[in-house]
């Protein structure tokens, strides 16, 4: 068994995350998601973990015209990576259920979360801009 670091860990999935954008063949949806994913850290530090997911999932739900969009994919990548899921298929009611739960949790608790989806969110900034083509 080989044993990997937290940051070996968050780069393979921040890679994942990437790859599936990649895969949808939308220059469109990679150009919107790296211009998200790099300010999404300074979100989280700004706003607040809570603030920024809500905000992103009032973002995915305004645009009904494309069920895709950068937002959700971003919201659906921090949600999985913390809540250690293997499955990426959430729908709202996942979605709503996570939010919730979060806004639920106390001060404590709430900042190591916070902190996890920084971490994770700064890997997923890298591995986005380095992989997706647009925004430069």
């Amino acid at each position: 068994m080989r044993l990997k670091t937290k940051n070996q860990e968050m780069a393979l999935y921040a890679f994942k995350c990437i790859q599936e954008i990649k895969d949808k063949g939308d220059k469109e949806l990679e150009n919107k998601y790296k211009s998200k994913a790099r300010s999404l850290p300074s979100m989280i530090t700004h706003n607040g973990l809570l603030t920024t997911l809500t905000f992103l999932y009032a973002k995915a739900q305004g645009k009904n015209d494309k069920k895709d969009t950068a937002e959700k994919y971003l919201l659906i990548h921090i949600i999985v990576w913390l809540k250690k899921l293997e499955n990426k298929d959430l729908d709202d009611e996942d979605i709503k259920c996570f939010l919730r739960h979060i806004a639920k949790e106390d001060f404590r608790r709430l900042l190591i979360i916070s902190k996890e989806a920084l971490s994770i969110s700064q890997w997923i900034k890298r591995i986005a801009e380095g992989e997706l083509e647009g925004n430069e």
